[in-house]
């Protein structure tokens, strides 16, 4: 494996709620992934999951978002994971049931993992 010189974090593309694409995928698909995830955090690197992005539209949907938090969160510890970067880009936050489902699914989600 290569590394960035300062690089502190690497973030997989993408899961998308419910499954996993593509390096997401392909990670889940590892058999020694924890193997790799040690080997980033013996670099002090931190191995993290894109999820949502522009073609989940979890809003309008009708996503339920501690259903898919614990999704998200099941994924993030079978996998070996640190986290989540969050890429609620269709979700409108200036509508309040958009505000309400990404505040209930990052409420979720933490609890979930901690």
């Amino acid at each position: 494996m290569e590394y960035l010189p300062g690089q502190t974090h690497s973030v997989l593309s993408v899961y998308l709620l419910d499954h996993a694409t593509d390096q997401a995928q392909k990670w889940q698909s590892f058999a020694d992934k924890q193997k790799y995830a040690d080997d980033y955090h013996k670099k002090g690197i931190k191995v993290m999951v894109t999820v949502g992005g522009g073609s989940v539209e979890p809003t309008t949907k009708g996503w339920d978002p501690a259903a898919a938090a614990t999704n998200v969160a099941q994924f993030v510890t079978k996998n070996y994971l640190d986290g989540v970067d969050l890429n609620w880009e269709v979700c409108f936050l200036h509508v309040a049931p958009s505000q309400e489902l990404l505040l209930t699914h990052s409420f979720s989600y933490r609890i979930l993992t901690h």
